[in-house]
């Protein structure tokens, strides 16, 4: 029904099928540890640093890639899917191959225009993501397919990426540069810097 009671056309209900259809094909509900897991990076970089600093783009590019893979993965499993009444839209055929890969080129276009202003790091984190994306869905290795790899290729992307690329703030960059910080085997930062100094006044 629109605002003043009267029933919506067919036009308008064939629209925003046609819209939900590919929304639902890049799965968006699997954005949701993904982000999870990069405000978990925030929060980790918050409580080292105290700052709280924050640019939607970097963010916004790995999601705009998981779409991409998630649209590319939809297709690739396309039969599977139908003999397991999975991927409504695909399954039933309302989204093709050239429009999947329509969606995953301008989503991939988008998030390469969302990183020229991210740092380094983030950019070098984004470029990782796309990577194991196309790894995991793509010939010839096709990680999907291969046992622990596609749990390992899948837990890098959505854990490890994601966590680092929330923790890749302004700490990361500061006045010491990125070399003077390294993450210990448990998980804590140090300074190269506090350590040398250190053995220096022993030294002296």
């Amino acid at each position: 029904m629109t605002a003043d009671g009267t029933a919506r056309g067919p036009g308008a209900r064939c629209a925003l099928e046609w819209l939900l259809d590919r929304v639902f094909a890049i799965r968006p509900l699997l954005w949701i540890p993904a982000i999870a897991v990069y405000g978990a990076g925030r929060a980790w970089e918050f409580r080292e640093s105290g700052r709280d600093a924050f640019s939607p783009g970097p963010l916004a590019a790995l999601l705009l890639i998981l779409a991409a893979v998630h649209g590319a993965n939809a297709w690739r499993d396309r039969d599977g899917d139908r003999l397991n009444r999975k991927g409504l839209p695909v399954r039933r055929g309302l989204i093709g191959g050239r429009s999947l890969l329509a969606i995953g080129l301008g989503a991939v276009l988008v998030a390469s225009l969302l990183t020229p202003g991210a740092r380094i790091l983030e950019q070098g984190l984004l470029l990782v993501s796309f990577l194991l994306g196309l790894a995991y869905v793509a010939p010839p290795l096709e990680l999907k397919r291969r046992p622990f790899l596609d749990v390992l290729s899948h837990g890098a992307g959505y854990g490890v990426v994601a966590f680092l690329l929330g923790a890749a703030g302004p700490s990361w960059l500061d006045r010491r540069g990125l070399p003077g910080r390294f993450v210990d085997a448990h998980g804590h930062v140090t300074s190269n810097q506090s350590w040398t100094s250190g053995v220096e006044r022993l030294a002296a």
